[in-house]
């Protein structure tokens, strides 16, 4: 019997372990590509963090824009502070390290195109009051690579990230938020009232038939009448909004009326003054860091304040619960004329609170000039920054703006 027995082709001999050897090869590949996945995730997410944090500390800078030092040398704090929060609220939630971010530059400018953007010290004196733009960056944080990177660089040099964002002020806004119910009449509401002079509002009933050039009338908050709203809304304690055009109802409580005394101004402003009572306190609506007042403008006005001179601190017990800018109040501008239970708002304008609302024997609130519940300030103009807002190009807008995000 003839036995055939099967022998290796010599075509295929030479190839054996050839499918080890490719395996091997695609393994390593697959474990580069996924090592490298994760180094680029890695790398994405902190770039995003610090993007965040950027973003949020640009914002910060921007709304304490108000055309003076104290508002560019606040933006500085307030971006840095942002910086500090994002470490402290988790910048990085992915498992891996997280760098610490530092705000490492706040530099401003006069438009979103600038020829130059530099830090507070160097700005021009006279380029102060036009400073619309914050810029911030992050100090540059390094990351090594792990897997895939490490393999690619061998020497460990790591991957440097560094962040910027830019935020400045809106177009002009048509609904404003957070104003003082407190609404000013003016012959013409559309044109601004003079700069740079102290302008003495004067308290009347919303029961009062007619409204004369810089009558002030108490407005309705949400609809409904109370002492407490009225007062926590002029303190600035409940914010509320509205936009150019609405009808709002006005105030016809006790505390709002001349027979009764408008004692919810007198409580709400005051506050921002470091003076409370009434129930309200200093944890419900803080002091102005600023609450230096004297009877002649010229020794206390918009100049003085922005740069920080006179300088009158609260009380070192209440220092906590204060804060810049409280003087700062918005108010809505209506039409002098007759009235009738409600009154339609025309603009906004923005003021400084010069002094503190006096309100003496209510009985005597309807005695003129008697100063019952008027209040003094300065005109800041309206291109200013206000914190909330909202901007419709179909409808008539202000110059009043809010900071918003740009790059």
């Amino acid at each position: 019997m003839f036995l055939m027995t099967w022998q290796p082709s010599t075509k295929w001999s030479g190839e054996r372990g050839s499918v080890t050897v490719m395996t091997a090869v695609l393994m390593l590949g697959l474990v580069l590509v996924m090592g490298l996945s994760i180094d680029v995730s890695r790398i994405y997410m902190m770039r995003a963090g610090l993007q965040n944090a950027a973003n949020a500390a640009a914002l910060a800078a921007a709304r304490e824009l108000n055309s003076g030092t104290t508002g560019l040398n606040d933006a500085v704090t307030q971006a840095q502070a942002a910086g500090l929060n994002a470490n402290k609220y988790g910048f990085n939630r992915q498992g891996f390290a997280a760098p610490s971010v530092v705000i490492t530059s706040v530099e401003f400018s006069t438009s979103n195109a600038p020829p130059w953007y530099v830090g507070a010290a160097a700005v021009p004196a006279g380029s102060v009051s036009a400073i619309r733009y914050v810029r911030v960056t992050t100090q540059a944080t390094s990351l090594t690579m792990l897997l895939a990177g490490r393999v690619l660089t061998p020497t460990g040099t790591p991957f440097s990230v560094q962040e910027k964002a830019t935020a400045g002020m809106s177009p002009g806004l048509n609904t404003v938020c957070d104003y003082v119910p407190l609404a000013v009449a003016k012959t013409n509401p559309l044109t601004p009232f003079p700069t740079g002079t102290e302008l003495m509002f004067q308290f009347v009933s919303a029961k009062s038939t007619n409204l004369v050039n810089q009558n002030l009338i108490v407005l309705q908050t949400d609809g409904s009448e109370g002492a407490n709203k009225t007062r926590d809304a002029v303190a600035g304690v409940t914010p509320i909004c509205t936009t150019i055009g609405s009808s709002i109802i006005t105030s016809t409580s006790q505390s709002a009326e001349s027979n009764n005394g408008p004692t919810q101004i007198e409580v709400g402003m005051n506050a921002r003054m470091d003076q409370y009572s009434n129930g309200m306190k200093a944890s419900d609506a803080g002091p102005d860091n600023n609450v230096y007042q004297a009877a002649n403008f010229a020794n206390f006005n918009w100049e003085n304040y922005k740069s920080g001179s006179p300088t009158l601190l609260p009380r070192i017990a209440n220092r906590p619960y204060a804060s810049d800018n409280r003087r700062i109040v918005v108010m809505p501008i209506v039409e002098v004329g007759p009235i009738s239970g409600s009154v339609t708002v025309r603009s906004f304008g923005a003021f400084l609170f010069l002094r503190k609302v006096t309100n003496p024997n209510p009985s005597k609130c309807k005695d003129i000039p008697n100063p019952c519940g008027h209040v003094h300030v300065e005109y800041l103009g309206d291109d200013f920054v206000i914190g909330r807002g909202f901007y419709d190009p179909s409808g008539a807008c202000t110059a009043l703006k809010k900071a918003v995000l740009y790059q």
